[in-house]
C-alpha cells in the first residue's frame, strides 16, 4: 500500500500534462498562493484526486473548516461541472487517540465529521446535486506513511476529494492505478438533500 502511494506520488509530477484545463488553473491558483505544499491535484484513471493537508484544513481535534481551507475548496468548488459523475470525500487521521474530552467517539469519528463538512462546504458552493457527494471515513486505518514521526503524522492526517468524471478513459499508460478498494470506502455516509 505504502509502495503503491510512494509510485503515484512520483507519478504526479506528470499530471499537469493529463489535468483538465480547469485543474491546471486550480494548480496555478494554488502556486500563485503559495499553497502547492497544502493540496495535490493528481491525474487518477476516471477523474482526479485532490489531497487536502490537515494544516490547511482543520485545527488538532476539530471539523470545523479553517478561512484557508474554505477558500480553496470554494474555488474547487467552481470547476465541478455536468461531467462529474461524483464526489468522494474522505477523512483520515493519524493513530494518536482521541482526547476524552473530545466530541468524538474515535478517530474514525473525526474523520467522518471532516469528510462530511468538506462535502457541505463544497456541495453549497457548486451547482451538483446531493446525490453525486459521498462522505467517508477510514480514521487511522489507511496511512500513506509511518505514524511513528509528527512528520508521518502530519502527511496521515488528511481530506481526500475523488472527482470522477462520465467521460474519463478508465485507462492511462502514463499513470498509476488506484486500488478500487481506494475509491470505496468501507464506511459511507452520503448527504441527502432535504
Amino acid at each position: 500500500m505504502l509502495e503503491q502511494n510512494a509510485t503515484v506520488t512520483k507519478q504526479s509530477n506528470n499530471d499537469s500534462d493529463t489535468l483538465r484545463e480547469e485543474w491546471k488553473v486550480i494548480k496555478k491558483y494554488l502556486e500563485e498562493q503559495g499553497l502547492s505544499s497544502e493540496v495535490a491535484i493528481q491525474k487518477i484513471p476516471d477523474g482526479v484526486k485532490v489531497t487536502l493537508s490537515d494544516s490547511l484544513t482543520f485545527n488538532s481535534g476539530s471539523a470545523e473548516l479553517l478561512g484557508k481551507a474554505r477558500v480553496v475548496l470554494g474555488r474547487i468548488a467552481t470547476v465541478f461541472d455536468k461531467d462529474v459523475r461524483s464526489i468522494k470525500v474522505q477523512g483520515h487521521t493519524d493513530n494518536v487517540p482521541i482526547s476524552r474530552s473530545s466530541v468524538y467517539r474515535s478517530n474514525w469519528h473525526l474523520g467522518a465529521a471532516r469528510a462530511v463538512s468538506v462535502v457541505l462546504f463544497i456541495h453549497e458552493k457548486s451547482s451538483l446535486e446531493a446525490g453525486r457527494f459521498e462522505a467517508s471515513s477510514f480514521g487511522k486505518y489507511k496511512p500513506v506513511t509511518t505514524n511513528s514521526t509528527p512528520e508521518g503524522r502530519r502527511r496521515n492526517r488528511r481530506v481526500e476529494i475523488y472527482v470522477q468524471y462520465r467521460n474519463e478513459s478508465n485507462a492511462s499508460a502514463n499513470m498509476g492505478t488506484v486500488a478500487q478498494s481506494d475509491l470505496m470506502p468501507h464506511v459511507q455516509s452520503s448527504q441527502k438533500e432535504k
